[in-house]
């Protein structure tokens, strides 16, 4: 195999150079390659600090060294303080570089800080595959068989190289949501396996507290030693964790809060399954939650040594408190945006370890399109087998489903149906809603829909102008004698003012109703959608999470909850006091919303992801609302407003000028970017609803205005910074205006 291997030695770190030279570190990556039968040349690229000689390696056939611009020519120190410099340094290398990078198979980078963000930013701005290290290689094969292994995978795009051992970085990529390549894989989806029955099988005892801590540690150790000879013990702190395949007890003994380099390997070590007891340590259970099984509430001095052990014994050695940890494991994995790109490395891998090629995002330079869903390979394997396992509806994965949902909104009920639809008209039906129920137009018709269906009467409420959900002052004004809910909808991920409207409905006594369909994990002043009131949410492919098909009803009322579940159902019920269980009776004219146990089982991989795929949402956002700043008052996005947290279903924008509008649209999709219109005509304007429910000309003089200037650019997890680019170039092209960021 031939091939032209770039190396880019960056050295962003403004501490001095130390361990091996730069440049060895590009002969042993020749080396490697040759012995994995690789031949070509490999070219260094380097920026040189002040009074550094450039130097040309002649003693390695196939190796060169060339001048790279790496960092901003104005910084004299060479070195890059802040992050915003970073990223323009990175950028504006990497930019300067596409023309070269085209002419190789794989592009290598080193660099001992910043090795996670620039493989970030390489996965955005080419398609070469990209590899980048942190840390020198200890073999000289393992880069070149990595290599190798990529590019026999030549679909995949980058990765963060780490070695098993260095947990900040693996924290870092996470952040960055890179990919990540690690050797052996370290954070990955599941914790270490079940504890041998026999007893406790964990080697050593590391220490994680302060130094006044030591003192009581000996005592200890002769006591975990009875369990297992040999036990060993070491003291741990901002150091890299160890290799997570061992069996460990992380003691964090100190008091009150965890210093942040402590912090992050508690953090570390129970995302990786390792157990840890903390005594008395306020730090710890806030990083960890509450429930965590390994606290102890006294302080270590007062803490019997017999109690310590007896806990590290359960926690080692039965497989109930393993299943616990694995549970509070996901819980943190979740909590802190990790469980997607630790579900993204050990796909990738598992692929490239086994000669496959890894699942292939669009590429950005053949279309954009408007929101793919974002399913990985754990998704299908989760559906095939609730496939093969004989129950494929009304079994433990709907009911897990519902279980876990309920659980991370804080809500005591949760029951699937098959979709938001379904969901809004079986509230309503079951709430026994049949006057007046305020909607707002700005929405999809199935909202009002669903009103109708239940026997009720839409009447209409004009939006918000900022959050473009239910106006609280509109809402106020339009209840009436005959009015019995309020149905407001959380527009495009951005939550509608549902406080004010939740306490609207109980000073006048009305059901409230959450169409959360849009705004999975959004939240207004801390509190997340759907718990306002009873909430209803969609798992359509367009969303933040998706079955395919599907949706959740939201509730702390247990009474609302059963006549849901019995009217998806087809309305049946046991027959009171038979025994005998096939025996059901209709008590209602229901239906079939049922979710089949294969949808059940993505939903609750996608739930574990939902956090991670929200912020890359918002990370997107983020940089498509400072390229259309660019373009001043004629575009204005529909971003975040303070105290609500925006999860972006959709990317909005509304026009100056709504006379350009459809033309803009139009270009927008001629060029390969799928852009739409959400909504135009509102609800109230479509043929049954003007016939039959009318409003006035002038009720709604928001959404009419609104509705001629909305326009929706594409959004979803998958898409790339460089796809956000081409957006908005693609629209400032269509209003005839230059991006320049």
């Amino acid at each position: 195999m031939v091939l032209r291997v770039l190396h880019l030695l960056t050295w962003t770190s403004p501490a001095p150079r130390t361990g091996p030279d730069p440049l060895d570190q590009v002969l042993r990556l020749a080396r490697a390659l040759a012995e994995v039968g690789v031949t070509g040349e490999v070219v260094a690229a380097t920026a040189r600090r002040p009074g550094e000689d450039a130097r040309t390696v002649s003693h390695h056939p196939g190796v060169t060294v060339v001048e790279f611009p790496w960092v901003p020519p104005e910084d004299p120190a060479r070195c890059l303080q802040t992050p915003a410099e970073l990223a323009e340094g990175l950028s504006a290398g990497l930019r300067a570089l596409l023309g070269r990078v085209a002419d190789f198979d794989l592009v290598h980078a080193h660099d001992p800080m910043f090795a996670p963000q620039l493989a970030a930013m390489a996965r955005s701005l080419t398609s070469t595959p990209f590899l980048t290290s942190s840390h020198g290689f200890h073999t000289a094969g393992e880069p070149g068989t990595l290599a190798h292994r990529l590019l026999k995978a030549n679909d995949y795009g980058a990765a963060l190289l780490v070695p098993h051992t260095e947990a900040r970085d693996q924290l870092t990529a996470v952040a960055c949501a890179t990919p990540v390549l690690v050797v052996p894989p370290g954070i990955g989806t599941a914790g270490p396996s079940e504890a041998a029955p026999d007893g406790c099988t964990a080697d050593e005892v590391l220490y994680a507290g302060p130094p006044q801590g030591t003192e009581h540690l000996p005592a200890l150790l002769t006591a975990l030693s009875a369990l297992r000879p040999g036990m060993r013990l070491r003291t741990v702190g901002g150091e890299p964790l160890p290799d997570p395949g061992m069996r460990r007890v992380a003691l964090v003994v100190a008091e009150g809060n965890l210093t942040e380099s402590t912090r992050a390997w508690v953090l570390t070590a129970a995302a990786s399954g390792i157990p840890v007891i903390a005594a008395d340590c306020d730090g710890a259970a806030d990083a960890l939650g509450p429930g965590y099984p390994g606290l102890l509430p006294l302080p270590w001095a007062e803490m019997p040594v017999r109690r310590v052990v007896a806990l590290a014994e359960q926690l080692l050695g039965t497989g109930a408190a393993r299943k616990e940890l694995d549970e509070v494991r996901a819980r943190i994995v979740g909590r802190y945006g990790w469980g997607a790109v630790a579900e993204r490395h050990r796909e990738i891998y598992e692929s490239v370890a086994h000669g496959r090629s890894p699942r292939v995002d669009p590429d950005p330079y053949d279309r954009v399109p408007m929101a793919p869903p974002d399913v990985t390979d754990r998704d299908v394997r989760a559906a095939g087998t609730a496939l093969l396992s004989g129950r494929l509806t009304a079994g433990h994965e709907v009911e897990s489903f519902e279980r876990e949902f309920a659980d991370w909104h804080g809500a005591r009920h949760a029951v699937t149906v098959n979709s938001a639809a379904s969901a809004l008209f079986a509230v309503l039906s079951c709430a026994g809603v049949r006057g007046e129920v305020l909607v707002p137009s700005f929405t999809w018709a199935a909202t009002a829909n669903a009103v109708v269906a239940a026997g009720a009467v839409p009447v209409w409420v004009d939006i918000d102008p900022d959050t473009l959900g239910m106006s609280p002052r509109a809402a106020a004004a339009a209840i009436g004698p005959r009015t019995e809910a309020v149905l407001c909808v959380h527009y495009a991920g951005h939550p509608c003012r549902v406080a004010e409207l939740s306490g609207l409905c109980e000073r006048h006594g009305l059901l409230l109703v959450e169409d959360s369909a849009e705004a999975a994990g959004a939240r207004q002043g801390g509190r997340l959608t759907g718990t306002f009131g009873t909430g209803c949410f969609s798992f359509y492919p367009t969303k933040n999470m998706t079955t395919g098909e599907g949706g959740m009803v939201l509730t702390d009322d247990p009474g609302l909850a059963s006549g849901v579940r019995t009217l998806r159902a087809h309305g049946m019920r046991p027959v009171p006091g038979s025994p005998y269980p096939w025996r059901k009776e209709a008590v209602v004219a229901g239906f079939n919303f049922r979710m089949p146990e294969p949808l059940a089982a993505v939903g609750r991989r996608q739930l574990e992801r939902l956090t991670g795929m929200n912020e890359r949402r918002r990370a997107v956002a983020a940089l498509l609302d400072s390229a259309l700043a660019d373009f001043g008052d004629r575009v204005r996005p529909h971003g975040e407003l303070p105290d609500f947290h925006h999860v972006y279903q959709m990317y909005v924008i509304r026009l100056a000028d709504p006379s350009i509008r459809d033309g803009l649209v139009a270009g927008l999709r001629a060029a390969g970017v799928e852009a739409s219109v959400h909504f135009d005509p509102p609800v109230h304007r479509h043929r049954f609803y003007r016939e039959r429910f009318p409003a006035g000309p002038a009720e709604l003089p928001v959404t009419d205005d609104l509705a001629r200037r909305v326009v929706t650019l594409p959004m979803h997890a998958r898409l790339t910074d460089r796809a956000a680019l081409r957006i908005a170039s693609s629209l400032g092209r269509a209003l005839g205006t230059g991006v320049t960021r």
